[in-house]
């Protein structure tokens, strides 16, 4: 059975672990699939082709990539997989990719820009300063293009042009609005086709704070302490700080109205089964990259302060992982 996605030109937009992760589902389901890198990185896949480990074999992808947007040209869909500390600056510029009715699908961390979009009454687009504080990814990108995403894998870049799939298949996909529409059933369906499992949802917003509470208790304790999962959520005092992190998020969550899809315990068991991965800022720690506090932390704390609930724990962390790169940084230097 072919693909509804087969032959479809489709951009990933950030080629990195969880863009590759993707794009090889999206070639394996027939997809004409393009990346859009940068650096070494780009240069290997230029050179070498993308080597894909999905824990029983490797592929090598041979797929058109630059790090110019006009060098791949109009697409049927684009896969937005960056962080968010780059995508007010990256938003702009993929203008060239865009069709009238090219959709984006926002494989992202934590709360996405879009947030209030698609959504009735006094907060229906609302801004939030944290994640968009010019509107320039609001301006680049219209709602009606957007496509949420929660991805429940780990995955990792092991060398320039290498990425390897370590854990889970899973990805949940659902509409701003809450419905369940065509487009989102045919990249369901194509995703499916490509190996991932999928589930399209009625309300993306409860899978994002389900996914999100972990991500703000989990990851900035790895990259202040350099721990994994297995141990955050295993040594009693890091899941007794783990714990009151996820308390104050889904204190915050309740008040927007969004009921989570676990309760905390069974969420931390759930991370803790990830084992001994490094997650996704105490990776970006190991490169000296930007920690993605805007949206998992920040925009937490912002959403917190305008229904009038404080969150120090979380504010506590942020100024704590923020101090460890600085940290690094002048470490480095010296």
């Amino acid at each position: 059975m072919t693909a509804p996605m087969s032959g479809k030109k489709i951009a990933v937009v950030g080629a990195g672990a969880v863009g590759a992760v993707l794009a090889d589902a999206l070639d394996r389901a027939g997809a004409e699939v393009s990346l859009l890198a940068r650096g070494a990185h780009l240069d290997a896949i230029q050179r070498d082709g993308l080597a894909f480990d999905n824990g029983e074999d490797i592929r090598h992808l041979r797929l058109f990539a630059s790090a110019d947007p006009a060098e791949l040209g109009p697409q049927d869909w684009v896969l937005l997989c960056v962080k968010s500390p780059s995508l007010a600056t990256l938003a702009p510029t993929i203008a060239p990719l865009l069709k009238a009715d090219t959709p984006v699908v926002a494989v992202l961390n934590g709360i996405p820009w879009w947030y209030f979009q698609g959504v009735t009454g006094p907060d229906a687009g609302r801004r939030l300063q944290s994640l968009d504080r010019d509107g320039m990814i609001e301006a680049a990108i219209q709602a009606d293009r957007v496509i949420g995403c929660v991805i429940h894998f780990a995955a990792a870049l092991t060398a320039p042009g290498a990425v390897r799939l370590g854990h889970g298949r899973r990805l949940i996909l659902g509409e701003p609005d809450n419905t369940v529409s065509p487009r989102l059933h045919a990249l369901a369906e194509s995703l499916l086709a490509g190996g991932m499992q999928v589930e399209e949802t009625d309300n993306i917003r409860a899978a994002i704070w389900t996914k999100l509470l972990g991500n703000a208790a989990a990851n900035p304790i790895a990259a202040i302490t350099g721990q994994t999962p297995d141990v955050i959520y295993g040594e009693p005092g890091l899941r007794s700080l783990a714990r009151d992190v996820m308390a104050e998020a889904a204190a915050v969550a309740q008040a927007w109205g969004s009921s989570l899809t676990m309760d905390l315990d069974a969420r931390m068991d759930l991370g803790r089964g990830l084992g001994p991965v490094r997650l996704s800022m105490l990776q970006d720690r190991d490169y000296g990259r930007p920690l993605e506090l805007d949206a998992i932390i920040d925009a937490i704390v912002e959403l917190g302060a305008i229904k009038g609930l404080t969150t120090p724990i979380l504010r506590a962390l942020a100024i704590l992982a923020r101090a460890t790169i600085a940290a690094d940084r002048a470490n480095r230097k010296a």
